[in-house]
């Protein structure tokens, strides 16, 4: 059973049941993803991982927006635009241990290995270079993704908009028997207290832009649908994006 954001609105989850989609899992892609001996520190860190077809992801969970406003903007993307995932693109989801690394590998100097933290608002842009990888935060709710179907247009719903495939990632986290599940905190075994564990999803695709001047927060449930078409933007290219969701610290706002 789940409770529906800043509203009365109770609904029923059926029990979950045996995947729809052939899925890899943990075993199968570690090494696939540290291809190096002197990653093991990391290799250790990564608790479970999950890859799918973003395609046969979409087809088989299809996002279930309640609120009409999203149904609105979810049919103008299928069925105006024909939006679907390419077959041959798999999204990566995988949850992560806390932890600082102790050791770097021999090879990474402070030159080979560059963080840059921009602080403005998310544009999700690229910088051209291949060798560089742009991830971004979703600071929301320790239940990830739980809220998208509502009537708010909060940072983590609105990323799941404009990244709708993320609304069938959710789908299949609460209707299947999964190894990563929707939880971005775990408990520590030695201590029991709550710990981040937070989820990374690589190369999901943003279709729309919206403009969130007249439509952010609960303004988003009263806007006309001209005011929704008005802040729209279809994107002539799908945007690659990856994402690192983790519980907001609490008592914050925005």
């Amino acid at each position: 059973m789940a409770h529906s954001r800043f509203t009365d609105d109770i609904w029923c989850t059926p029990a979950p049941g045996a995947s729809k989609i052939p899925v890899r899992t943990v075993d199968e892609l570690r090494d696939h993803i540290f291809v190096s001996s002197q990653d093991n520190e990391f290799k250790q860190c990564l608790l479970t991982a999950e890859e799918m077809n973003s395609k046969e992801l979409y087809e088989k969970y299809p996002p279930n927006f309640r609120d009409k406003n999203k149904q609105f903007i979810f049919k103008y993307i299928n069925e105006q635009r024909r939006y679907s995932p390419s077959s041959d693109r798999s999204i990566l989801v995988t949850r992560w241990r806390p932890f600082i690394p102790e050791v770097l590998p021999d090879n990474i100097t402070t030159t080979s290995t560059k963080i840059t933290f921009t602080p403005d608002v998310f544009q999700y842009g690229t910088c051209g270079d291949d060798r560089t990888v742009e991830w971004y935060l979703n600071f929301a709710n320790h239940d990830l993704f739980a809220y998208y179907s509502g009537p708010l247009l909060a940072q983590d719903e609105l990323q799941v908009l404009e990244c709708v495939e993320l609304a069938a990632l959710r789908e299949y986290f609460v209707q299947t028997i999964n190894t990563v599940g929707s939880s971005t905190v775990g408990s520590d075994k030695t201590t029991h207290k709550t710990v981040p564990t937070p989820i990374l999803i690589s190369n999901t695709e943003r279709v729309i832009e919206i403009d969130t001047k007249k439509v952010y927060g609960n303004a988003f449930a009263k806007a006309s649908e001209r005011q929704l078409v008005q802040a729209c933007h279809y994107l002539d290219k799908p945007q690659k994006v990856n994402l690192i969701a983790i519980e907001a610290p609490s008592s914050g706002q925005g």
